[in-house]
């Protein structure tokens, strides 16, 4: 059983930091972190210039720097690493990573073109005309000759 301050201690001791490899950013919140890793403007490199979206699974491991690059030379020292058609592949079976281009095809919905029955204004949606026939001048025309 944890008492309040065995339980204060335990979850510090326990805590995980991650840290950015290219600015240094630390936070012990993993939400956080991949905030900070999925920014569009992506952060200055002031310690390595290297590209996020290759060490992003061991930043948010909590992985250092350090131990990061050992990962990673280990690695190269031990496999052939070829690249083709944005596929990276090793002749290890430990580690295979493929980016896929996935192409977003855009359906081509039609949206229905409302037409206003007194003055022959086009509307996309049908919320457009009933807003638009409240203030229709050629409509309050035809019902004030009326």
């Amino acid at each position: 059983m944890l008492y309040k301050n065995q339980y204060m201690v335990y979850n510090i001791i326990n805590m995980v930091n991650h840290t950015c490899y290219r600015c240094n950013y630390t936070t012990n919140r993993k939400y956080n972190m991949e905030n900070h890793l999925s920014r569009k403007n992506i952060c200055n490199a002031e310690n390595n210039d290297i590209e996020l979206n290759l060490c992003k699974e061991y930043i948010l491991k909590g992985v250092s720097y350090k131990e990061y690059k050992e990962i990673i030379d280990k690695q190269h020292s031990n496999n052939i690493v070829s690249v083709s058609n944005n596929n990276i592949t090793t002749t290890n079976n430990n580690i295979t990573t493929t980016n896929n281009n996935i192409n977003n095809t855009n359906n081509n919905i039609t949206k229905q073109n409302i037409e206003c029955e007194y003055c022959n204004k086009l509307f996309k949606y049908k919320w457009c005309k009933t807003r638009h026939l409240k203030i229709c001048k050629v409509k309050s025309d035809i019902n004030t000759t009326q």
